[in-house]
């Protein structure tokens, strides 16, 4: 479910640094990034925050049944190329 909140910059950091700790799920980060450029995408209007809402949409991304197409190791990247707030 997506929060009436529109996620910003900080938001789509913590997620990432969940998906690096391995304290949050990448099917349910993916999700959360999917619903807001599937069904509230008008509400997004910073493109930054779009193209990596986009990014993170596909963090359960498969090549096969068994093996993710991205790694903690593309997350970190996702990381460092996420602008700060301003």
């Amino acid at each position: 479910m997506v929060s009436d909140e529109i996620p910003t910059l900080d938001v789509v950091r913590d997620k990432l640094v969940g998906l690096i700790n391995g304290t949050m799920n990448r099917e349910q980060v993916a999700s959360w990034a999917w619903q807001w450029i599937a069904e509230r995408d008008d509400e997004v209007t910073d493109l930054r925050l779009h193209d990596h809402l986009d990014t993170l949409s596909g963090a359960d991304s498969k090549v096969d049944p068994e093996t993710y197409l991205y790694d903690q190791s593309d997350f970190e990247d996702w990381l460092r190329d996420l602008p700060t707030e301003q």
